[in-house]
């Protein structure tokens, strides 16, 4: 698990690195003032404006803080768990904040089904953060692990669940929630343009303006699990297929679109077991510009 974060935290710094060249400076830590063993802060954390939220998924706690102009501030904090009766329905997954709106994702949630997961949709109403919808799958499956991924984008959800198996086992799906009437609905389920079994299309999941990005990380390109990102346009009323993004072909076991970022017009895609010029396995990014036409490689980043 620490390799896993560190590779996450090198994954944001290195490609906010490689398009702006600022240089990142410590400005301050969290803390929950909560003590417990395996509580796992920052497990999972976003960021949006002035506005951090991070988890404790093993509390399942939630904690939003807001920067004051100065410092971070714990601005408020609520718990995921309301009446599940899952021993493992706390356990928190993804988490993503957009203005006034936060999802937290659950893939062992009951809500749907045994183990069918769900997002949890939490809005700012009157200085206090609440829960105002459980998202579930209109399919559920047992271990789909719907609520893996979470993204937002203006009047629309995004939630990966990359076991789901509709074409084939495991080869993923993700749905898309939109709000109308102050009621979050399904309004469309995405899948590859080639699924396959064991793929986990939805494994990660971002999302910028019309642009959605979704990782396959365990997709078959010429060697195993070498895996994929699947780049969809939203074009007034649904995501439409784009392009499909590769990695190294030779890279065996690379899991290429484990993670996902778009960062203004850039998409950048972590191969975490990805080899970089000297070291097997010791991971990756890799960044893809628009040339007004398709999306092009660029450039690869490593430590």
């Amino acid at each position: 698990m620490k390799t896993f974060i560190s590779f996450i935290l090198f994954l944001s710094a290195s490609v906010q690195a490689a398009i702006t060249q600022d240089p990142i400076i410590f400005d301050q830590h969290f803390s929950s003032g909560v003590s417990g063993t395996n509580a796992k802060l920052g497990a999972q954390m976003a960021m949006d404006n002035n506005r951090a939220v991070v988890t404790m998924p093993h509390k399942g706690d939630v904690l939003v803080y807001q920067h004051n102009g100065s410092n971070w501030q714990l601005e408020n904090s609520f718990n995921t768990t309301n009446d599940l009766q899952n021993s493992q329905a706390y356990l928190l997954h993804s988490v993503a904040i957009k203005d006034d709106l936060i999802v937290v994702g659950n893939v062992y949630d009951d809500t749907g089904g045994n183990n069918s997961g769900a997002a949890h949709v939490f809005e700012f109403i009157n200085n206090n953060w609440v829960q105002t919808a459980t998202l579930t799958s209109p399919q559920p499956a047992s271990a789909s692990n719907f609520g893996q991924a979470v993204a937002i984008s203006a009047d629309r959800i995004v939630v990966g669940a990359p076991d789901d198996p509709a074409n084939a086992d495991s080869s993923g799906a993700v749905f898309i929630y939109e709000k109308v009437n102050n009621n979050w609905i399904h309004d469309q389920t995405l899948f590859p343009n080639d699924p396959s079994g064991d793929d986990r299309f939805g494994a990660a999941v971002n999302v910028l303006g019309n642009l959605l990005v979704v990782g396959a990380p365990e997709h078959n390109y010429n060697a195993a699990t070498t895996g994929a990102a699947y780049v969809f346009d939203f074009d007034g009323s649904d995501y439409l297929f784009s392009q499909k993004l590769l990695g190294d072909p030779a890279a065996a076991e690379s899991l290429f679109g484990a993670q996902v970022s778009i960062i203004a017009d850039v998409i950048a895609v972590a191969a975490p077991q990805g080899f970089n010029d000297f070291f097997l396995r010791s991971g990756s990014v890799y960044l893809f510009r628009h040339d007004g036409n398709q999306w092009l490689y660029e450039d690869k980043v490593f430590a």
